[in-house]
């Protein structure tokens, strides 16, 4: 049934002008509050051609690829060790509550723009910072980091659907 109404909103998105891969990104996170789906399409739809969206799509593709990986998203503060580290998670304490607080009010251009904050740390990190070290807490936990991110910033749409220009 799930697949029926996802095909159907589909068609009716891409028969209203709204461009496939921004419906594909709408569509990726859940049906499970359909009229939410609707909102993040017009999210996305509105924010795409900012700066900011790209910031943050290349925020979320570097943390989404690597938290595949990662077999939880509990984070020991205890074991970040690096500057860069530090950094993002400090970073993301801070915007998390906030973009949770949005994607619950159903706000998801306020939510995008806040999550777009997080480019400049996760750039540092991903620069100043060994993901895949041989230590493997510190591995798990750094992993574990870059899931809770890709989890919380894939509420806002599967951002990796959507096409660069």
């Amino acid at each position: 049934m799930m697949d029926f109404f996802q095909a159907r909103l589909r068609f009716l998105f891409l028969d209203s002008g709204y461009a496939y891969d921004a419906v594909e990104a709408a569509l990726g996170p859940s049906l499970d509050r359909i009229l939410l789906v609707k909102t993040r399409l017009e999210a996305i739809t509105v924010m795409r051609h900012k700066p900011e969206f790209e910031f943050l799509l290349t925020a979320y593709t570097r943390a989404s690829h690597l938290a595949r990986q990662a077999e939880g998203n509990e984070i020991d503060p205890i074991l970040l060790s690096e500057d860069g580290e530090r950094e993002l998670y400090e970073a993301w304490m801070k915007i998390k509550k906030m973009v949770v607080r949005l994607l619950e009010q159903g706000k998801y251009r306020e939510a995008l723009l806040r999550g777009a904050a997080l480019a400049g740390p996760l750039d540092r990190f991903f620069t100043q910072v060994m993901v895949m070290v041989d230590d493997t807490a510190v591995r798990r936990n750094r992993l574990a980091l870059l899931k809770d991110i890709a989890d919380i910033l894939g509420e806002l749409g599967d951002l990796e659907k959507i096409v660069r220009e």
